[in-house]
């Protein structure tokens, strides 16, 4: 049996006519919290402090490289030629504007033509459960052998961090594309993580 370990760390009177308008926002209001659950933005309710120290956080494993100076690369246009993320490798990968990325897949959250996106790809030689680490609130689509993978996780990074978010996948043996979408910058950070896994 295989089984995953995460390495790494880880909220008077009033008159009755009055309640109406209250009673009608908690009706509307209630499928719109459901339609947002499981998105990948990180939840409002836990914020970021509102100051942080002026030396980089020291982070555990696996995203204790997060920090270190991260190699630059240019974004793919296509699946005809993507660069590659390496595993524990922080990365900085140039955007292009968004309609002038054709995508591996439809993206769950559809292209705006008004913010960056781009592709890359990562290799796995063995079944893993990988995490996704962005300084921006951009979206990321993996895609294996042209079908879009379900997310399983998502989580805010440490506070301090640079880490805005962090979402995980589960993935076979082979190479994967990741699609960077609807970025508010044209540069944004990567990080790729593996889970270690264990046989019993």
């Amino acid at each position: 049996m295989v089984r995953f370990i995460f390495v790494g760390y880880i909220r008077g009177m009033v008159s009755p006519s009055l309640f109406a308008p209250l009673a009608l926002s908690v009706l509307v209001a209630t499928p719109l919290a459901a339609q947002n659950a499981g998105s990948q933005a990180p939840s409002p309710a836990v914020e970021a402090p509102a100051t942080c120290p002026a030396a980089p956080v020291v982070l555990e494993e696996p995203w204790n490289r997060w920090s270190a100076t991260p190699r630059s690369i240019e974004a793919g246009a296509s699946a005809a030629a993507m660069p590659a993320l390496f595993m524990g490798e922080p990365m900085l990968l140039r955007l292009l504007p968004a309609p002038a990325v054709t995508l591996a897949a439809a993206s769950a959250r559809p292209l705006d033509s008004a913010l960056s996106a781009g592709l890359a790809t990562i290799a796995l030689d063995r079944a893993a459960r990988i995490g996704i680490a962005l300084s921006d609130g951009a979206w990321v689509d993996v895609v294996s052998r042209g079908v879009e993978q379900t997310s399983i996780e998502h989580e805010h990074g440490p506070d301090c961090s640079g880490i805005r978010k962090i979402v995980w996948f589960d993935l076979q043996a082979g190479t994967h594309v990741v699609q960077i979408v609807n970025s508010p910058k044209p540069a944004i950070s990567v990080m790729v993580a593996i889970a270690q896994p264990v046989v019993d």
